[in-house]
């Protein structure tokens, strides 16, 4: 029978399922608890939602008040108000321990926003419900967030707000142009809040903190967060197996490590898929039972990678480039013998990339040339 497996796969993960970062996490603490703001930028799946769980528990044991609030899928401003003041009432009801206490301070803190308290009847959890002020929800923003600041600065203590896919006010309706200058002149004026603002269209994100046009320029501090370094991936597994009592040799865990490539994602599933086929049966070859696992992670993963390649129907030059990366990567000339074998010219390749890096599918050239973020994707490529 196969056991419960020790890793975890497409899901924010902590404590012991948390790879490493441990040299990031000590410098974005030291920003934040300094009142100095960061922006953490890297594609999906890089594990940046779980370093950013990690070291909001790191800094609320350090008794900061901490916000959360994931901004993809979010359609309005309303409803990032709203979200924000749930994610803000959650935080002070944690920080004073008591639902009638928080229902008090929030009433009086938030100036503008009407706020209701409930008990839910089955599960008996907090349940909280927002009035805002109609046509006024930039003003309504401001007032969760001062009320937030606040609230700490009577406490002598410190707020955090993590604003993961931050790049998302880019697109939000009524705030086109002016999402940037709003929230920056909100920021700047919460003198005991520090904020995270993170994202995973990196190119969005690292251009609005960046170009010196730009509301926020220079704002936070930059920070993109890369692979994880292999000798942290193979350490990572080795504790993993051992915790789960799963004999593994080294050969096979080196193989697994350099693999992944640093893809905290993909490190997860190729130590997932190795552990179910060991609980099967112990591997005889280590080579061979190495490419069941990396087919067996391929497969899983097909579905998904079959719809981004139906997405790219209409844009036979990322296809082709896609394949090059696969075949060639990583690249840091595309050279005309390099391009010709695909059908492609020098001069369509760049806009071509720059839709890749803002799907998440490509690295840009500092990462020491050009290649695919996922290596099975660059297996899958290559077999079909």
């Amino acid at each position: 029978m196969i056991l419960k497996t020790p890793f975890v796969v497409g899901k924010i993960v902590s404590d012991e399922l948390f790879c490493n970062r441990y040299e990031e996490l000590a410098r974005l603490e030291s920003d934040l608890l300094g009142s100095q703001s960061v922006a953490l930028y890297s594609p999906r799946r890089l594990g940046k939602s779980s370093l950013i769980k990690v070291l909001l528990d790191r800094l609320a044991q350090q008794k900061v008040i901490c916000v959360y609030l994931n901004l993809m899928g979010i359609s309005s401003l309303e409803e990032l108000v709203t979200s924000l003041a749930r994610a803000t009432t959650s935080a002070m009801v944690e920080s004073l321990g008591g639902l009638s206490r928080a229902f008090r301070q929030a009433t009086r803190l938030f100036r503008r926003v009407g706020i209701q308290f409930g008990l839910d009847p089955v599960t008996g959890a907090p349940v909280y419900s927002f009035t805002l002020r109609p046509d006024e929800p930039e003003g309504d923003l401001e007032d969760i967030l001062a009320g937030l600041n606040s609230f700490v600065s009577r406490r002598r203590k410190q707020a955090v707000v993590a604003l993961d896919e931050f790049q998302e006010v880019l697109f939000l309706p009524g705030l086109e142009g002016r999402a940037e200058a709003l929230f920056r002149r909100i920021a700047e004026s919460l003198p005991r809040t520090a904020f995270i603002f993170s994202g995973s269209k990196h190119r969005l994100l690292r251009a609005m903190f960046s170009e010196s046009g730009r509301p926020f320029f220079r704002a936070a501090k930059l920070y993109e967060l890369g692979p994880l370094p292999q000798k942290d991936c193979r350490d990572f597994l080795e504790k993993r197996f051992r915790a789960a009592k799963a004999p593994i040799s080294q050969v096979i865990l080196e193989k697994l490590a350099r693999a992944s490539k640093g893809h905290p994602y993909i490190l997860q599933l190729l130590g997932s898929v190795a552990y179910g086929l060991l609980k099967e049966r112990p591997p005889t070859d280590e080579e061979i039972f190495f490419r069941e696992v990396l087919s067996e992670a391929v497969t899983q993963l097909t579905p998904e990678y079959e719809l981004v390649w139906d997405t790219l129907a209409r844009q036979p030059r990322a296809r082709q480039i896609l394949k090059l990366l696969a075949q060639k990567g990583p690249v840091k000339r595309f050279s005309g013998a390099l391009l010709h074998p695909y059908n492609l010219a020098p001069s369509t390749v760049s806009v071509a990339l720059r839709n890749l890096e803002d799907l998440g599918l490509v690295w840009p050239p500092d990462k020491g040339g050009w290649c695919l973020v996922d290596p099975m994707f660059a297996i899958w490529l290559r077999s079909h």
